[in-house]
């Protein structure tokens, strides 16, 4: 409990008068000196021992209070209407007309009034109540007045209720401890007079803790009471002042157990070493009861030596590795103006209002596909009118862009992309309309926000800026927009290859939709799904780039994620099993199988005569078409059931990802200077597009647009509720924006050592 020892000649003159004034002292002829007031206070003052607490005095303060409250807490049911307003009037308020479904309302609110103010005067009593009359500096009482004074301006201002009193010529005389006495008394003693008086409590000074200001590193009491009845004077110089409370402890017990629960747990890496450890004994145990083991030291050794291995590359795998120093082909930066992001994004939700539905190979929704390109004229001025872009439409609706760079014996590359679109039907329950492109929470709904009109107009967005700076790229590149590609691009991409091999053109890489940028998506569904296969294709886990995938994403893994991936040639079993466990993945590891149609039976109590299936194979990169047929055969194995192939194809060869590389490289460095907290990796998208067909154009042919796939948005991918965020979309415009760019680069540079 903190205590203050207080000096009465330490006290200013003006301090003592106040001193003498409160206790009803009679003070001494104007011209006497200090040590006179001194002499009054010991005498009259200090004998009371009122500058000191103690429990005798709050007992009698607090039976004072309790007094005053069971005066205030009368039965406001026994009051009448007009004693109700009178005595709410006496708070400030001004009642309205009383009535029986209102006298309730006001009843609480007295009430309430009441309480406010018995807790008022207990806060009187703790000492703060009278904080204003003390104060050793008299610049500090001058500041504290001017204080009151705005306060006064401001309170007359306000719509409180007031009581005034009309004595302009007359002094005023009043009890100074009265319940209108505190501001009263300061205008008494600076020799104002004031013709309006407000209730004292609208006029509560602001309660301020000078003891936090005094001593802001101590801990307060559990109360928060404070020891003296009275605010301890600030700026008393010379004052000694003894402050101490019991510590305290900052956390609960339940807390403190936690945190050394926590303390003494084992680290999870620990505990997989430790568990591989014991693994690895079991198994030599094992080994060694089913044949006897020659030298039991030899196999212990074997098996530490296995478990440092893999420790060790655990730490220090990691296939990722980034190149040297770039050559800058960056000419005009990307930066978009707010007015550019603007006209970029009416323009995309202008394209996605567009219905460009491919139903069928013979069903296209013709008219729209003629109102999107006069959209694509409209909207990109200079890429239609340059002098350096050459256009030409390619089956009708299709398009087919060549861009001649400044150095024509570099090796040209090209974008593609599709305008048509899969139906969408409203009543499959979209949050918005599928061709509105509505705006919610910072997404655009609509079909083909993610296919793939996103790219359309994402290549040809960044082109038109780049041309409007007046960029000549070095390198040629073309591009490609099918607009029959959902229906597998008879017209479309077919002819423009036509077109191109004509035309004796090679291809350095080709770039097309495909996969995406995955966030959170990697560690599968979390819920349960049907598998409809028994009998499966073979596990080809490791055949193809799948593995790859993993190894270049294993030093961004955490345990014990990382240690798997980075000895796949010890746990790669372990990995494809998963792998294969799972719908969302099991693509990776072998081809794929699902009956999509089948048709037997006209009635129900009728046995069918025939009946016949059409199944859907997605083949895995290291299969051919052939291979899937005979796997099939030799499945079925019955004579009876006769198979008739369709149509098909042979899965594309699987493209270069090594270090000196130029179309993986380029889009690796674009995707990590658009997105630098991504990382860039192999991997295998299962689905076919466009580029299928350009084939003999590229022996290197790169699946990827630049979306952001969080958890969930895979199934909006011909789905319900496609949709894309504006940000993610103004990134794809300046992903295109600079990797034309960085396609403008001569040669890659070396792999940093």
């Amino acid at each position: 409990m903190p205590v203050f020892v207080e000096d009465p000649s330490q006290f200013s003159k003006e301090r003592l008068k106040s001193e003498l004034i409160a206790h009803n002292v009679d003070l001494p002829p104007p011209e006497s000196k200090k040590h006179a007031y001194v002499e009054l206070y010991l005498k009259h003052v200090r004998t009371n021992g009122t500058d000191f607490s103690s429990d005798e005095e709050e007992d009698h303060l607090n039976a004072s209070a309790k007094k005053e409250e069971a005066a205030d807490m009368v039965d406001l049911s026994l009051l009448t209407d007009d004693q109700l307003k009178a005595k709410l009037l006496q708070y400030g308020v001004k009642a309205g007309p009383i009535v029986a479904s209102t006298r309730a309302l006001y009843e609480k609110k007295l009430k309430k009034l009441l309480d406010s103010s018995a807790q008022t005067s207990q806060h009187r009593i703790n000492g703060t109540g009278d904080a204003g009359l003390y104060s050793d500096s008299e610049e500090e009482a001058e500041r504290e007045e001017d204080e009151d004074k705005d306060s006064d301006s401001e309170q007359l201002r306000s719509e409180t209720v007031t009581r005034t009193e009309t004595s302009k010529t007359g002094s005023r005389m009043e009890n100074r401890f009265s319940s209108q006495s505190k501001q009263s008394e300061i205008e008494r003693r600076s020799g104002q007079r004031s013709e309006q008086t407000v209730d004292s409590r609208d006029l509560r000074e602001p309660v301020t803790d000078v003891l936090s200001e005094m001593f802001p590193d101590t801990a307060k009491t559990p109360t928060g009471i404070y020891a003296t009845k009275r605010r301890p004077i600030k700026g008393a110089a010379g004052r000694p002042v003894q402050f101490k409370y019991p510590e305290m402890p900052l956390l609960s017990p339940t807390t403190l157990e936690r945190q050394e629960i926590q303390q003494r747990l084992v680290p999870l890496w620990v505990q997989i070493m430790v568990f591989l450890l014991v693994a690895c004994l079991l198994f030599l145990i094992y080994s060694s009861i089913e044949e006897p083991l020659s030298s039991p030291f030899t196999a212990l050794l074997d098996v530490l030596i296995l478990f440092s291995v893999v420790i060790g590359k655990t730490f220090t795998f990691k296939v990722n590795t980034e190149l040297g120093q770039w050559e800058n082909t960056t000419a005009i930066y990307p930066d978009l103006s707010p007015e550019q992001r603007r006209n970029l994004l009416q323009n995309f939700k202008v394209a996605i209002q567009i219905p460009t539905v491919s139903f069928s190979e013979s069903d296209q929704n013709i008219s729209a596909l003629q109102e999107f390109d006069l959209l694509l004229r409209r909207v990109f001025p200079k890429v239609f009118s340059s002098s350096l872009v050459k256009h030409e439409v390619v089956g009708n609706y299709s398009h087919l862009f060549t861009v001649p760079g400044r150095e024509p014996d570099l090796e040209p590359y090209m974008l593609l992309a599709h305008i048509d679109v899969v139906p969408a039907d409203e009543a499959d329950g979209w949050d918005a309309p599928p061709f509105s492109a509505q705006e919610i929470n910072g997404f655009i709904y609509g079909r083909g926000t993610i296919d793939n009109k996103q790219s359309v107009m994402g290549i040809l967005q960044a082109l038109e800026y780049l041309l409007e700076q007046g960029y000549t790229p070095r390198r040629s590149f073309y591009i490609g927009l099918g607009h029959d590609e959902e229906i597998s691009g008879p017209k479309g991409a077919v002819n423009i290859v036509k077109l191109l091999k004509s035309r004796g053109v090679k291809l350095l890489y080709v770039l097309d939709e495909g996969l995406t940028i995955m966030d959170g998506v990697v560690d599968g569904l979390n819920e349960p799904a049907a598998l409809l296969e028994k009998n499966r294709m073979p596990n080809l886990f490791g055949h193809g780039p799948e593995r790859a995938t993993f190894e270049h994403l294993a030093h961004k893994f955490g345990w014990p994620h990382r240690m798997i991936m980075s000895n796949l040639w010890l746990f790669s079993s372990l990995l494809s099993g998963i792998l294969e466990g799972q719908p969302d993945t099991n693509a990776f590891v072998r081809t794929t199988t699902a009956v999509t149609m089948f048709n037997s039976g006209v009635k129900i109590n009728v046995m069918p005569a025939y009946a016949e299936a059409f199944v859907n194979f997605r083949i895995h990169s290291s299969q051919t078409l052939q291979e899937v047929l005979k796997l099939i055969e030799s499945t079925i194995s019955d004579e009876r059931v006769k198979l008739e192939f369709v149509s098909g194809f042979d899965p594309l060869p699987v493209s270069s990802y090594d270090d000196d590389t130029f179309g993986y490289q380029i889009i690796k460095k674009t995707v990590q200077d658009i997105f630098p907290q991504v990382t860039v990796s192999p991997g295998i998208c299962v689905g076919n597009t466009d580029s299928r067909h350009y084939t003999e154009l590229s022996p290197d042919i790169y699946r990827f647009a630049p979306s952001w796939y969080k958890p969930g948005d895979t199934a909006r991918f011909h789905g319900v509720n496609e949709r894309i965020s504006i940000q993610n979309y103004e990134e794809i415009v300046l992903f295109y924006f600079q990797l034309m760019q960085n396609s403008d680069i001569r040669n890659l540079p070396a792999p940093r050592t």
